[in-house]
């Protein structure tokens, strides 16, 4: 996803789960945390989840997520941020964002992915099977990206090959 760009940090949203409800899964949620605090560059976030009925429901994530990446840009701490995730709820802060002058770019499935948030994306990568079958260790073949250029592509960013 960065190609050839400098990575200066990675944060990674969730909610915290509940050791009650499912022992085993808040277990290795708590390992998945631990591996990424413990590389560098990773920062996690984390939100509260509540229980509705049987279902899990996270709260506070989006808000923190899209928080983060207003502050961030108004600090000027980044030039070009990327979105993993489809949630049309982040369309509004990233067009907020790109008004700060600020390029961003949008990594999701097709199947969870907004057409507001990436209609409103500069960049878009829709991921697929084939896409994460050339990230394994032993196949080191260049990734293959199913992308497409927004409309509002801004001339002023050089544009990658």
């Amino acid at each position: 996803m960065t190609h050839d760009r400098q990575l200066y940090r990675t944060y990674y949203y969730n909610a915290e789960r509940d050791a009650d409800i499912n022992p085993k899964a808040y277990a290795a949620h708590r390992t998945f945390l631990s591996t990424l605090n413990n590389k560098p560059k990773y920062v996690v976030r984390l939100g509260n989840s509540k229980q509705r009925g049987d279902t899990t429901v996270e709260k506070g994530v989006d808000i923190m997520l899209a928080t983060d990446m207003l502050k961030y840009a108004w600090d000027d701490l980044y030039d070009i941020g990327i979105v993993v995730s489809g949630d049309g709820d982040y369309t509004y802060a990233i067009k907020a964002i790109k008004e700060l002058g600020k390029y961003v770019e949008v990594v999701a499935f097709s199947s969870n992915l907004s057409q507001q948030l990436a209609d409103e994306s500069d960049y878009l990568i829709q991921l697929s099977p084939k896409y994460f079958s050339n990230l394994w260790i032993n196949n080191r073949r260049k990734p293959y990206y199913d992308n497409r250029k927004n409309s509002r592509y801004r001339k002023n960013y050089k544009k990658r090959e």
